[in-house]
């Protein structure tokens, strides 16, 4: 499924409206909606709702908003249930593919009782191979890739959106690093950042793989390289605190989940006219 920022993306062009007149219709700059298209800011729920009228599309569909909108503000998608026969036929597949699965586990838990270990490294009660190697680095294959995310700040201060937003207002941009400091690759397989207003979940920005590779400096996760920087911003003043969390899976086959979270403070220099 699409991220929120790739299916605004591809409504707006499908509709033949540029970035501009989007802008002027949302009465936002067209800064603004690049950055909506590029993930790097969400925008917030009623914003949204306006974007759905706008372009004729229900957003509330896209991956990550699922679980942030109330079902009340959300349109019913309910798909028709399917006819008895097709699930007690979907069931005996199932039945069939779990019988297989079992036959194939005891024949490999065979295999592997009647092999028996060869060379020195079998008297020694090792396998043969106890390392592997990528990009010339060599590493244990029981080792687990330590992935770190760590945010530029401690605490974010609301502070004026830079010349680059093109826009005016109060708002935060917080800049979080990702980084192997083992020598086991790593292949992320999204970033998602949580917007969070209390306890309360208020939005959610998800960034697929294909949109983090562009700015990684290999197909993988490693600790030759520098470390994957991304900005996340947003203009929601009325939030407390991000969490980023990074999700994939290390060379070894370890599902490995690694966060930071970031507080925001309402201090701010300067704020003069500032509700």
């Amino acid at each position: 499924m699409q991220t929120f920022a790739q299916q605004l993306n591809a409504i707006r062009k499908e509709r033949h409206i540029t970035q501009e007149q989007l802008a002027q219709e949302m009465n936002v700059s067209r800064t603004t909606i690049s950055r909506w298209e590029s993930g790097k800011a969400l925008p917030d729920i009623e914003t949204i709702k306006r974007l759905s009228q706008v372009l004729n599309y229900n957003f509330f569909t896209v991956e990550g908003f699922a679980e942030v909108i109330p079902a009340a503000d959300a349109p019913a998608d309910k798909a028709p249930a399917a006819p008895r026969d097709a699930r007690r036929r979907g069931r005996g597949w199932l039945y069939a593919a779990g019988g297989l699965c079992l036959l194939c586990l005891c024949l490999f838990l065979m295999a592997g009782i009647v092999q028996k270990p060869s060379g020195d490294n079998a008297e020694a009660g090792h396998s043969p191979t106890d390392a592997r190697s990528a990009n010339g680095v060599t590493y244990s294959k029981d080792a687990r890739a330590e992935i770190v995310v760590t945010p530029a700040t401690e605490v974010a201060y609301l502070t004026p959106f830079g010349p680059d937003s093109n826009k005016t207002g109060y708002g935060w941009d917080v800049n979080f690093t990702f980084e192997n400091r083992s020598d086991v690759p790593f292949t992320p397989e999204k970033v998602v950042a949580s917007f969070y207003s209390g306890s309360e979940l208020s939005g959610m920005i998800t960034l697929p793989y294909e949109q983090l590779r562009p700015w990684m400096g290999n197909d993988k996760l490693l600790s030759i390289n520098d470390p994957l920087n991304w900005p996340f911003g947003t203009d929601q003043l009325y939030l407390t605190h991000l969490t980023v969390t990074i999700y994939g899976t290390d060379d070894n086959g370890n599902r490995i989940e690694s966060s930071a979270t970031v507080q925001y403070s309402q201090e701010y220099a300067d704020a003069a006219g500032v509700q």
